[in-house]
């Protein structure tokens, strides 16, 4: 029995993967069909990231550097500042942090500069978990409180997005042993999830408060 559901596993895995892999052809496929510079090139360029950037970097990387030069060419800030995201993650699945950083920095600037708000939270979250590897956790502290600036100050943020990224920012605290600092983004997972009445959240809330309270 353990087989057979193993198997049947595996065989979803395999659906998956191939359909995402017919998804990413037919994009690329667009894009050979629309050879001019401009905005829609770039989007679709960007598309190619939820398909690929996850399971090859490498086969990525081309797309995201024509979608950052095209962008730069035709000035479309929100291709430039997403493009150079999308270079910082290909360097942080390198291991190259120092490099990734440099490239979210930028794209943080290039965001911020004209706007794009709500497009910051990709790059500053990156910024956290690269900084939560390399144990700058003051770093990571302040990404995550940025982030938080970020879902607090827009229209229909997700509640859930909320309450994880309070939980991040406990557990960040709580390794810089802020103990006293981390009930107060632990006190609003517990709001947040029982509200929603979501019980696993308040069960790691609790967990949480635990481990600052000892």
């Amino acid at each position: 029995m353990v087989r057979n559901a193993l198997t049947f596993f595996l065989f979803l895995l395999s659906l998956s993967s191939f359909a995402q892999k017919a998804e990413f052809d037919s994009i690329v496929n667009l894009i050979n069909s629309h050879p001019d510079h401009d905005t829609t090139r770039v989007n679709w360029l960007m598309e190619l990231q939820k398909y690929s950037v996850f399971d090859d970097a490498e086969d990525f990387l081309p797309y995201a550097q024509e979608a950052f030069v095209i962008s730069e060419e035709i000035g479309y800030e929100s291709g430039l500042g997403n493009s150079l995201n999308v270079i910082g993650i290909y360097y942080y699945q390198r291991g190259d942090y120092e490099v990734a950083l440099e490239y979210l920095f930028q794209s943080i600037h290039v965001l911020d500069s004209v706007g794009l708000k709500a497009d910051l939270i990709f790059p500053y979250n990156n910024v956290a978990m690269i900084n939560n590897r390399l144990k700058h956790y003051a770093e990571a502290e302040k990404a995550y409180r940025e982030i938080l600036d970020l879902l607090n100050t827009q229209e229909g943020s997700n509640p859930m997005h909320i309450a994880a990224v309070n939980n991040n920012l406990a557990v960040c605290l709580q390794t810089q042993e802020k103990f006293e600092e981390s009930l107060e983004p632990i006190s609003k997972i517990v709001a947040i999830s029982t509200e929603l009445s979501y019980g696993p959240g308040v069960a790691l809330g609790e967990v949480n408060w635990s481990k600052s309270l000892n």
